[in-house]
Order: C-alpha cells, then structure tokens, then sequence
C-alpha cells in the first residue's frame, strides 16, 4: 500500500468541539425564542377570540334592537295607512 493514501484521524480538533457547541447553543436560543414567540401568539389569539365573542353578542343585541325598530315602524307605517285610506273615503 502506498503511505500517500487517504486515512481518517483518530483526534479530533478542537475548532470542530468549539463549532458544535457554538451551533447546539444557537440552535436552544432559537429554539427558546420560537417558543416564546408561539406563546405570545397563543395569549395574543385567546384575546382576539374573547374580543370576537363579545362583538358577536353585542351584535346580536343591536340586530335584536334593529328588528324590533323594524316592527314598530311597519306598525306606524300600517296605521298610518289605514287613517289615509280612512281620510280619503271620509271626503
């Protein structure tokens, strides 16, 4: 066999040891900022979705009072009909 040949070495540097510990610290600070990021979203969308039920119940409230408004005013409109065609076969 030719001493030129390619081996593997059994040490291993110390730049290589530096590198992964440097990248698995990055790796558990990004991972720690994604969780506090979906942390926030999750309290951020419980909020909205309380704000969203207490908008739909205010607007079953004013359909509520818009359709009673309706009524009342085809009652008035209905009498008020009734007194022109009264009015009319009077004259």
């Amino acid at each position: 066999m030719e001493e030129n040949s390619w081996h593997l070495s059994k040490g291993i540097p110390i730049g290589l040891i530096l590198a992964l510990v440097l990248q698995s610290g990055a790796i558990l600070w990004w991972s720690a900022k994604i969780d506090s990021q979906v942390t926030n979203n999750k309290a951020q969308i419980e909020a909205q979705t309380t704000e969203m039920i207490d908008l739909k119940n205010q607007q079953s409230v004013f359909t509520a009072q818009i359709s009673n408004d309706i009524t009342r005013i085809k009652t008035i409109l209905e009498f008020s009909d009734v007194n022109i065609e009264f009015k009319q076969r009077a004259d």
